[in-house]
Protein backbone atom coordinates (compact mmCIF):
# COMPACT_ATOMS: atom_id res chain seq x y z
CA UNK A 1 0.00 0.00 0.00
CA UNK A 2 1.53 3.29 -1.30
CA UNK A 3 2.49 5.64 2.08
CA UNK A 4 0.40 8.84 1.79
CA UNK A 5 2.25 12.13 2.53
CA UNK A 6 0.60 16.11 3.29
CA UNK A 7 1.39 17.80 -0.03
CA UNK A 8 1.70 20.82 1.68
CA UNK A 9 3.00 21.85 5.65
CA UNK A 10 0.26 23.24 7.49
CA UNK A 11 0.11 24.75 11.44
CA UNK A 12 -0.13 22.35 13.75
CA UNK A 13 -3.08 22.72 15.75
CA UNK A 14 -3.38 22.62 19.78
CA UNK A 15 -6.83 24.13 20.10
CA UNK A 16 -10.15 23.73 17.95
CA UNK A 17 -12.46 26.83 18.00
CA UNK A 18 -15.72 24.67 18.49
CA UNK A 19 -19.15 25.95 20.06
CA UNK A 20 -22.71 24.74 20.93
CA UNK A 21 -24.87 26.86 18.27
CA UNK A 22 -24.53 29.10 15.35
CA UNK A 23 -22.57 32.81 16.51
CA UNK A 24 -26.26 34.85 15.64
CA UNK A 25 -28.17 32.22 17.64
CA UNK A 26 -26.11 33.09 21.16
CA UNK A 27 -23.09 30.59 20.86
CA UNK A 28 -20.52 29.73 23.30
CA UNK A 29 -16.87 28.96 21.68
CA UNK A 30 -14.53 26.60 23.34
CA UNK A 31 -11.25 25.54 21.50
CA UNK A 32 -10.67 21.77 22.19
CA UNK A 33 -7.07 19.61 21.69
CA UNK A 34 -7.18 17.46 18.65
CA UNK A 35 -7.51 14.59 20.60
CA UNK A 36 -10.83 16.10 21.84
CA UNK A 37 -11.67 16.83 17.78
CA UNK A 38 -11.09 13.10 17.39
CA UNK A 39 -13.32 11.53 19.67
CA UNK A 40 -16.23 14.26 19.27
CA UNK A 41 -15.83 13.87 15.54
CA UNK A 42 -14.74 10.52 15.13
CA UNK A 43 -11.75 12.24 12.41
CA UNK A 44 -8.29 12.91 12.52
CA UNK A 45 -8.37 17.00 12.33
CA UNK A 46 -5.58 17.80 9.23
CA UNK A 47 -5.72 21.13 7.31
CA UNK A 48 -3.62 19.27 4.57
CA UNK A 49 -4.66 17.31 1.88
CA UNK A 50 -2.38 13.61 2.05
CA UNK A 51 -1.77 11.13 -1.16
CA UNK A 52 0.55 9.07 -2.71
CA UNK A 53 3.57 10.02 -4.98
CA UNK A 54 1.95 7.78 -7.98
CA UNK A 55 -1.83 9.21 -6.94
CA UNK A 56 -0.28 13.13 -7.16
CA UNK A 57 1.48 12.63 -10.34
CA UNK A 58 -1.36 11.06 -11.67
CA UNK A 59 -3.68 14.07 -10.92
CA UNK A 60 -1.03 16.50 -11.89
CA UNK A 61 -0.57 14.82 -15.54
CA UNK A 62 -5.21 14.95 -15.92
CA UNK A 63 -5.15 18.30 -14.86
CA UNK A 64 -2.11 19.83 -17.23
CA UNK A 65 -3.38 18.06 -20.00
CA UNK A 66 -7.26 19.07 -19.46
CA UNK A 67 -5.85 22.68 -18.80
CA UNK A 68 -4.08 22.73 -21.89
CA UNK A 69 -6.67 21.44 -24.30
CA UNK A 70 -8.66 24.66 -22.58
CA UNK A 71 -6.81 27.73 -21.96
CA UNK A 72 -3.36 26.70 -22.93
CA UNK A 73 -2.02 25.94 -19.94
CA UNK A 74 -2.56 29.02 -18.32
CA UNK A 75 -5.18 28.41 -15.57
CA UNK A 76 -4.42 25.60 -13.79
CA UNK A 77 -0.90 26.52 -12.35
CA UNK A 78 -1.40 28.88 -9.28
CA UNK A 79 -0.09 32.38 -9.41
CA UNK A 80 2.42 34.09 -6.46
CA UNK A 81 0.07 36.06 -5.32
CA UNK A 82 -2.51 32.66 -5.11
CA UNK A 83 0.12 30.75 -3.54
CA UNK A 84 0.83 33.48 -0.81
CA UNK A 85 -2.92 33.27 0.28
CA UNK A 86 -3.03 29.25 0.37
CA UNK A 87 -0.22 29.19 2.36
CA UNK A 88 -1.08 31.76 4.62
CA UNK A 89 -4.35 30.11 5.31
CA UNK A 90 -2.70 27.16 6.02
CA UNK A 91 -0.17 28.64 8.78
CA UNK A 92 -3.62 30.14 10.33
CA UNK A 93 -6.87 28.10 9.12
CA UNK A 94 -9.16 29.23 12.20
CA UNK A 95 -8.18 32.86 12.29
CA UNK A 96 -11.80 33.86 10.93
CA UNK A 97 -14.45 30.93 11.51
CA UNK A 98 -15.60 28.46 13.88
CA UNK A 99 -17.03 25.12 13.80
CA UNK A 100 -20.75 25.12 15.22
CA UNK A 101 -23.29 22.73 16.01
CA UNK A 102 -26.56 23.54 14.30
CA UNK A 103 -29.11 20.24 15.48
CA UNK A 104 -29.19 16.48 15.41
CA UNK A 105 -29.91 15.94 11.59
CA UNK A 106 -27.17 18.06 10.02
CA UNK A 107 -24.33 17.83 12.55
CA UNK A 108 -22.11 20.73 12.69
CA UNK A 109 -21.31 23.37 10.07
CA UNK A 110 -18.81 26.45 9.56
CA UNK A 111 -19.72 30.29 10.75
CA UNK A 112 -17.40 33.49 10.04
CA UNK A 113 -16.11 35.10 13.44
CA UNK A 114 -15.54 38.36 11.50
CA UNK A 115 -16.47 40.17 8.17
CA UNK A 116 -14.09 38.01 5.21
CA UNK A 117 -13.23 39.50 1.70
CA UNK A 118 -14.50 38.11 -1.23
CA UNK A 119 -12.21 36.21 -3.22
CA UNK A 120 -10.43 34.85 0.74
CA UNK A 121 -8.79 31.28 0.30
CA UNK A 122 -10.46 29.69 3.72
CA UNK A 123 -9.45 26.30 3.65
CA UNK A 124 -8.22 23.32 1.19
CA UNK A 125 -10.72 20.38 0.61
CA UNK A 126 -8.68 18.40 3.08
CA UNK A 127 -8.31 14.82 3.55
CA UNK A 128 -6.83 11.25 1.84
CA UNK A 129 -6.26 10.99 -1.69
CA UNK A 130 -7.26 7.83 -2.99
CA UNK A 131 -10.28 5.79 -5.80
CA UNK A 132 -13.30 7.76 -6.31
CA UNK A 133 -16.01 6.12 -3.49
CA UNK A 134 -19.63 6.45 -4.62
CA UNK A 135 -20.93 5.42 -0.89
CA UNK A 136 -18.31 8.04 0.84
CA UNK A 137 -20.27 11.52 1.14
CA UNK A 138 -17.25 13.21 2.28
CA UNK A 139 -15.60 12.37 -0.88
CA UNK A 140 -14.77 15.18 -3.49
CA UNK A 141 -13.82 14.10 -7.15
CA UNK A 142 -10.30 15.35 -7.99
CA UNK A 143 -11.18 15.17 -11.82
CA UNK A 144 -10.76 18.14 -14.11
CA UNK A 145 -12.64 16.81 -17.25
CA UNK A 146 -16.17 15.99 -15.89
CA UNK A 147 -17.42 14.14 -19.69
CA UNK A 148 -14.28 11.84 -19.75
CA UNK A 149 -13.71 9.46 -16.86
CA UNK A 150 -9.58 9.81 -17.00
CA UNK A 151 -9.28 10.90 -13.64
CA UNK A 152 -11.30 8.55 -10.72
CA UNK A 153 -9.29 10.20 -7.79
CA UNK A 154 -11.22 11.49 -4.95
CA UNK A 155 -9.75 13.16 -1.70
CA UNK A 156 -12.07 12.11 1.26
CA UNK A 157 -12.66 13.70 4.98
CA UNK A 158 -14.22 10.38 6.12
CA UNK A 159 -11.23 9.68 8.11
CA UNK A 160 -9.30 12.88 8.08
CA UNK A 161 -10.30 16.25 7.30
CA UNK A 162 -10.43 19.94 8.82
CA UNK A 163 -12.89 23.07 8.14
CA UNK A 164 -14.05 21.63 4.80
CA UNK A 165 -15.40 18.85 6.54
CA UNK A 166 -17.81 20.52 8.04
CA UNK A 167 -19.46 23.07 5.34
CA UNK A 168 -23.24 22.77 4.62
CA UNK A 169 -24.86 22.13 1.62
CA UNK A 170 -26.27 26.01 0.63
CA UNK A 171 -28.33 26.37 -2.61
CA UNK A 172 -26.99 28.32 -5.51
CA UNK A 173 -28.43 31.60 -6.35
CA UNK A 174 -27.50 32.15 -9.84
CA UNK A 175 -29.21 35.54 -9.84
CA UNK A 176 -26.97 36.80 -7.42
CA UNK A 177 -23.81 35.08 -8.98
CA UNK A 178 -24.92 36.67 -12.56
CA UNK A 179 -24.99 40.45 -11.37
CA UNK A 180 -21.71 39.74 -9.10
CA UNK A 181 -19.52 38.81 -12.27
CA UNK A 182 -21.42 41.13 -14.49
CA UNK A 183 -20.59 43.85 -11.68
CA UNK A 184 -16.76 42.67 -12.12
CA UNK A 185 -16.69 42.72 -16.19
CA UNK A 186 -18.13 46.39 -16.16
CA UNK A 187 -15.15 47.08 -13.77
CA UNK A 188 -12.78 49.30 -15.50
CA UNK A 189 -9.91 48.58 -12.70
CA UNK A 190 -10.32 44.41 -13.02
CA UNK A 191 -10.51 44.97 -17.16
CA UNK A 192 -7.18 46.88 -17.18
CA UNK A 193 -5.59 44.37 -15.43
CA UNK A 194 -6.91 41.80 -17.54
CA UNK A 195 -5.83 43.94 -20.67
CA UNK A 196 -2.12 44.28 -19.19
CA UNK A 197 -2.48 39.91 -18.84
CA UNK A 198 -3.54 40.07 -21.99
CA UNK A 199 -0.09 42.21 -23.50
CA UNK A 200 -3.18 44.76 -24.72
CA UNK A 201 -2.56 48.33 -24.94
CA UNK A 202 -4.17 49.81 -22.12
CA UNK A 203 -6.37 53.03 -23.73
CA UNK A 204 -9.99 54.17 -23.16
CA UNK A 205 -11.10 52.87 -26.30
CA UNK A 206 -9.36 49.25 -25.74
CA UNK A 207 -10.98 49.02 -22.16
CA UNK A 208 -14.26 50.35 -23.96
CA UNK A 209 -14.36 47.19 -26.42
CA UNK A 210 -13.02 44.64 -23.96
CA UNK A 211 -15.82 46.11 -21.44
CA UNK A 212 -18.30 45.56 -24.35
CA UNK A 213 -17.28 41.95 -25.50
CA UNK A 214 -16.61 40.70 -21.88
CA UNK A 215 -20.03 41.52 -21.28
CA UNK A 216 -21.44 39.66 -24.67
CA UNK A 217 -19.00 36.61 -23.78
CA UNK A 218 -20.59 36.60 -20.24
CA UNK A 219 -24.09 36.62 -21.14
CA UNK A 220 -23.54 33.93 -23.98
CA UNK A 221 -21.98 31.83 -21.64
CA UNK A 222 -24.50 32.56 -18.77
CA UNK A 223 -27.23 30.92 -21.45
CA UNK A 224 -25.17 27.81 -22.28
CA UNK A 225 -24.26 26.96 -18.57
CA UNK A 226 -27.26 27.56 -17.00
CA UNK A 227 -27.07 24.40 -15.03
CA UNK A 228 -24.22 24.63 -13.31
CA UNK A 229 -22.30 28.28 -12.24
CA UNK A 230 -25.54 30.26 -13.00
CA UNK A 231 -28.38 27.78 -11.85
CA UNK A 232 -30.81 28.71 -8.94
CA UNK A 233 -32.00 25.88 -7.16
CA UNK A 234 -34.47 27.81 -5.11
CA UNK A 235 -36.22 28.03 -8.31
CA UNK A 236 -37.02 24.48 -8.17
CA UNK A 237 -38.88 25.02 -4.94
CA UNK A 238 -42.11 26.43 -4.23
CA UNK A 239 -42.59 28.50 -0.55
CA UNK A 240 -45.40 29.11 1.32
CA UNK A 241 -44.94 32.64 1.27
CA UNK A 242 -43.02 35.09 -0.41
CA UNK A 243 -40.86 36.25 2.64
CA UNK A 244 -39.37 32.84 2.83
CA UNK A 245 -37.01 32.29 -0.10
CA UNK A 246 -35.06 35.74 1.36
CA UNK A 247 -34.36 34.30 4.40
CA UNK A 248 -31.91 30.96 2.77
CA UNK A 249 -28.93 31.14 2.95
CA UNK A 250 -27.24 30.34 -0.18
CA UNK A 251 -23.49 29.43 -1.23
CA UNK A 252 -20.98 31.25 -0.82
CA UNK A 253 -17.79 29.26 -0.99
CA UNK A 254 -16.41 28.08 -4.64
CA UNK A 255 -13.68 25.05 -4.89
CA UNK A 256 -10.69 25.82 -7.39
CA UNK A 257 -8.25 23.24 -8.33
CA UNK A 258 -5.21 24.53 -8.65
CA UNK A 259 -1.42 23.35 -8.93
CA UNK A 260 0.47 25.23 -5.71
CA UNK A 261 4.07 25.06 -5.46
CA UNK A 262 3.86 21.38 -7.89
CA UNK A 263 0.99 20.16 -5.66
CA UNK A 264 -2.50 19.74 -6.72
CA UNK A 265 -5.02 21.13 -4.70
CA UNK A 266 -8.83 21.59 -3.65
CA UNK A 267 -8.86 25.42 -2.45
CA UNK A 268 -11.90 27.18 -1.32
CA UNK A 269 -12.03 30.88 -1.57
CA UNK A 270 -15.39 33.19 -1.03
CA UNK A 271 -17.77 33.75 -3.43
CA UNK A 272 -18.94 37.33 -2.10
CA UNK A 273 -18.22 39.16 0.95
CA UNK A 274 -18.70 37.09 4.36
CA UNK A 275 -20.47 39.29 7.37
CA UNK A 276 -19.66 38.49 10.79
CA UNK A 277 -22.39 35.42 11.54
CA UNK A 278 -22.63 34.64 8.28
CA UNK A 279 -22.64 30.56 7.73
CA UNK A 280 -20.27 29.37 5.00
CA UNK A 281 -21.44 26.86 2.69
CA UNK A 282 -20.86 25.42 -0.90
CA UNK A 283 -23.48 23.73 -3.20
CA UNK A 284 -23.10 19.78 -3.06
CA UNK A 285 -26.70 18.91 -4.46
CA UNK A 286 -25.57 16.30 -6.69
CA UNK A 287 -22.99 14.85 -4.50
CA UNK A 288 -25.24 14.61 -1.70
CA UNK A 289 -28.56 13.31 -3.40
CA UNK A 290 -26.43 10.64 -5.05
CA UNK A 291 -24.14 9.50 -2.07
CA UNK A 292 -26.33 9.76 0.78
CA UNK A 293 -29.55 8.95 -0.52
CA UNK A 294 -31.15 12.22 0.89
CA UNK A 295 -31.63 15.67 -0.04
CA UNK A 296 -29.64 17.94 2.22
CA UNK A 297 -32.14 20.99 3.97
CA UNK A 298 -31.97 24.44 3.68
CA UNK A 299 -30.96 27.06 6.74
CA UNK A 300 -32.22 30.70 7.69
CA UNK A 301 -29.43 33.39 7.88
CA UNK A 302 -28.91 32.54 11.22
CA UNK A 303 -27.68 29.06 10.66
CA UNK A 304 -31.31 27.31 11.57
CA UNK A 305 -32.79 24.65 10.06
CA UNK A 306 -35.65 26.03 7.80
CA UNK A 307 -38.88 24.18 8.53
CA UNK A 308 -40.16 21.86 5.70
CA UNK A 309 -43.29 23.56 6.22
CA UNK A 310 -42.43 26.48 4.34
CA UNK A 311 -41.10 24.64 1.28
CA UNK A 312 -41.43 21.95 -0.90
CA UNK A 313 -39.26 20.83 -3.91
CA UNK A 314 -41.10 20.16 -7.13
CA UNK A 315 -38.59 18.12 -9.04
CA UNK A 316 -37.63 14.58 -10.16
CA UNK A 317 -34.56 13.12 -11.09
CA UNK A 318 -34.21 9.18 -12.46
CA UNK A 319 -31.00 7.72 -11.14
CA UNK A 320 -30.08 4.54 -12.43
CA UNK A 321 -26.92 2.23 -10.25
CA UNK A 322 -26.03 -1.01 -10.80
CA UNK A 323 -24.56 -3.13 -8.54
CA UNK A 324 -20.73 -2.52 -10.44
CA UNK A 325 -18.81 0.41 -8.45
CA UNK A 326 -19.04 3.69 -10.32
CA UNK A 327 -21.72 3.01 -12.83
CA UNK A 328 -23.83 6.18 -12.81
CA UNK A 329 -26.64 7.14 -15.40
CA UNK A 330 -29.18 10.18 -14.46
CA UNK A 331 -31.77 11.48 -16.08
CA UNK A 332 -32.47 15.26 -16.37
CA UNK A 333 -34.67 16.90 -13.70
CA UNK A 334 -38.01 17.30 -14.80
CA UNK A 335 -41.15 19.32 -12.68
CA UNK A 336 -43.03 16.86 -11.29
CA UNK A 337 -47.13 16.40 -11.22
CA UNK A 338 -49.59 13.51 -10.67
CA UNK A 339 -49.79 13.77 -14.33
CA UNK A 340 -45.81 12.90 -15.41
CA UNK A 341 -45.53 10.19 -17.71
CA UNK A 342 -42.10 8.18 -15.67
CA UNK A 343 -42.09 5.71 -18.54
CA UNK A 344 -41.58 8.90 -21.33
CA UNK A 345 -38.67 9.97 -19.15
CA UNK A 346 -37.28 6.79 -18.78
CA UNK A 347 -37.27 5.96 -22.81
CA UNK A 348 -34.84 9.33 -23.30
CA UNK A 349 -32.04 7.75 -21.22
CA UNK A 350 -29.98 6.69 -24.21
CA UNK A 351 -26.89 5.71 -22.02
CA UNK A 352 -29.08 2.93 -20.91
CA UNK A 353 -30.38 -0.06 -22.74
CA UNK A 354 -34.13 -1.05 -22.36
CA UNK A 355 -32.76 -4.51 -21.01
CA UNK A 356 -30.57 -2.39 -18.28
CA UNK A 357 -33.44 -0.60 -17.79
CA UNK A 358 -35.24 -3.13 -16.40
CA UNK A 359 -32.83 -4.20 -14.20
CA UNK A 360 -31.44 -1.37 -12.81
CA UNK A 361 -32.34 0.64 -9.86
CA UNK A 362 -34.46 4.16 -9.80
CA UNK A 363 -33.96 6.69 -7.58
CA UNK A 364 -37.06 8.96 -7.35
CA UNK A 365 -36.73 12.36 -5.45
CA UNK A 366 -40.07 13.69 -4.28
CA UNK A 367 -40.44 16.74 -2.44
CA UNK A 368 -37.20 16.01 -0.49
CA UNK A 369 -38.15 12.28 -0.29
CA UNK A 370 -36.14 10.03 -2.07
CA UNK A 371 -36.71 5.70 -2.61
CA UNK A 372 -34.69 3.15 -4.11
CA UNK A 373 -36.77 1.00 -5.87
CA UNK A 374 -36.95 -0.83 -8.80
CA UNK A 375 -38.34 0.03 -11.95
CA UNK A 376 -41.06 -3.01 -12.80
CA UNK A 377 -41.01 -4.67 -10.05
CA UNK A 378 -42.58 -1.52 -8.07
CA UNK A 379 -44.69 -1.04 -11.46
CA UNK A 380 -46.00 -5.11 -10.75
CA UNK A 381 -46.56 -3.93 -6.90
CA UNK A 382 -48.65 -0.98 -7.84
CA UNK A 383 -50.66 -3.31 -10.28
CA UNK A 384 -51.10 -5.74 -7.66
CA UNK A 385 -52.03 -3.55 -4.49
CA UNK A 386 -54.81 -1.96 -7.59
CA UNK A 387 -55.81 -5.65 -8.04
CA UNK A 388 -56.38 -7.13 -4.76
CA UNK A 389 -57.81 -3.99 -3.93
CA UNK A 390 -60.38 -4.00 -6.35
CA UNK A 391 -61.13 -7.91 -5.13
CA UNK A 392 -61.58 -6.36 -1.68
CA UNK A 393 -58.65 -8.21 -0.09
CA UNK A 394 -56.53 -6.83 2.33
CA UNK A 395 -52.81 -7.21 2.05
CA UNK A 396 -49.37 -5.31 2.61
CA UNK A 397 -47.08 -5.73 -0.44
CA UNK A 398 -42.99 -4.69 -0.56
CA UNK A 399 -40.50 -5.03 -3.09
CA UNK A 400 -37.42 -7.07 -0.91
CA UNK A 401 -33.85 -6.93 -2.76
CA UNK A 402 -32.95 -10.72 -2.28
CA UNK A 403 -29.43 -11.26 -3.52
CA UNK A 404 -26.72 -9.97 -6.07
CA UNK A 405 -26.09 -12.23 -8.80
CA UNK A 406 -24.55 -11.84 -12.53
CA UNK A 407 -26.50 -10.85 -15.31
CA UNK A 408 -25.58 -12.23 -18.73
CA UNK A 409 -22.81 -10.05 -19.36
CA UNK A 410 -21.38 -11.56 -16.60
CA UNK A 411 -21.95 -7.89 -14.58
CA UNK A 412 -23.20 -8.23 -11.06
CA UNK A 413 -26.61 -6.70 -10.40
CA UNK A 414 -29.83 -7.26 -7.75
CA UNK A 415 -32.58 -9.66 -7.47
CA UNK A 416 -35.98 -7.90 -6.83
CA UNK A 417 -38.41 -9.52 -5.25
CA UNK A 418 -42.08 -8.44 -4.64
CA UNK A 419 -43.55 -9.80 -0.90
CA UNK A 420 -47.57 -10.02 -0.85
CA UNK A 421 -48.66 -10.75 3.08
CA UNK A 422 -52.57 -11.03 3.63
CA UNK A 423 -54.13 -9.54 6.21
CA UNK A 424 -57.60 -9.91 8.30
CA UNK A 425 -60.17 -12.26 8.62
CA UNK A 426 -60.21 -14.35 5.60
CA UNK A 427 -56.77 -13.68 4.63
CA UNK A 428 -56.74 -17.87 4.65
CA UNK A 429 -59.68 -17.82 1.97
CA UNK A 430 -57.87 -14.75 -0.26
CA UNK A 431 -54.86 -16.77 -0.17
CA UNK A 432 -56.23 -19.37 -2.41
CA UNK A 433 -58.02 -16.45 -4.83
CA UNK A 434 -54.40 -15.22 -5.20
CA UNK A 435 -52.90 -18.41 -5.95
CA UNK A 436 -55.36 -18.83 -8.45
CA UNK A 437 -54.81 -14.87 -10.15
CA UNK A 438 -50.99 -15.98 -9.87
CA UNK A 439 -51.24 -19.64 -12.10
CA UNK A 440 -49.92 -17.68 -14.93
CA UNK A 441 -46.57 -17.18 -12.98
CA UNK A 442 -46.62 -20.18 -10.73
CA UNK A 443 -42.75 -21.30 -11.55
CA UNK A 444 -41.61 -17.43 -10.08
CA UNK A 445 -43.52 -17.42 -6.65
CA UNK A 446 -43.16 -19.30 -3.53
CA UNK A 447 -46.19 -19.38 -1.01
CA UNK A 448 -46.19 -19.30 2.97
CA UNK A 449 -49.52 -20.86 3.75
CA UNK A 450 -49.30 -21.12 7.31
CA UNK A 451 -48.29 -17.10 6.90
CA UNK A 452 -50.38 -16.18 4.40
CA UNK A 453 -47.33 -14.97 2.15
CA UNK A 454 -46.88 -15.25 -1.55
CA UNK A 455 -43.63 -14.33 -2.66
CA UNK A 456 -43.17 -13.17 -6.54
CA UNK A 457 -39.27 -13.86 -7.22
CA UNK A 458 -36.90 -11.76 -9.57
CA UNK A 459 -39.55 -9.55 -11.06
CA UNK A 460 -36.89 -7.23 -12.09
CA UNK A 461 -35.03 -10.31 -14.01
CA UNK A 462 -37.91 -10.14 -16.68
CA UNK A 463 -41.03 -8.50 -15.47
CA UNK A 464 -43.06 -8.65 -18.86
CA UNK A 465 -43.84 -12.36 -17.09
CA UNK A 466 -45.61 -10.63 -14.58
CA UNK A 467 -48.05 -8.26 -16.58
CA UNK A 468 -49.97 -11.16 -16.95
CA UNK A 469 -50.91 -11.52 -13.38
CA UNK A 470 -52.38 -7.90 -12.82
CA UNK A 471 -52.97 -4.66 -15.65
CA UNK A 472 -50.40 -2.70 -14.43
CA UNK A 473 -51.25 0.95 -13.82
Amino acid sequence: MSTLRPLLPTNHLTAIPVSDKPPRLGGTIQKITPAAFKELFGCEFSEAIWGSENDVQAILQNWRAYDHKVSRGRQIEASPRFTAKVLDRLQNPFADFVISRISDVVGYGVFATKDIPRNTAIALYSGDMGPYQTHDSYAFGLGLDTGQSECSLAVSSLQRGGIARFLQHLPKDGEKRRKEVLSRLLDVDYNVKKLAQDGTPVSAQSIALTTIRRRKEFEQAAKTTAASEYDTELDDCIFSTSSVRPQIAVRNVRVKKRIVQGQPLLVLLTLYPIEKGEQLGLSYRNVVSTNARRFPEFFDQKGKVLSHSLYKRVWVELSFKSGIQGYFAQTPRFPFTPAVDIQSVISKMTSVSPYQIRRYLIRANVFGVETLLPISPTTFALGLTATLKKMEIQASINTFFRSNHLDTDNQETYTVDVVCKLKGPNKSKNFKKVIDLSTSVENHIKTYPESCEIIFKGTNVDPDIFRKVVTCR
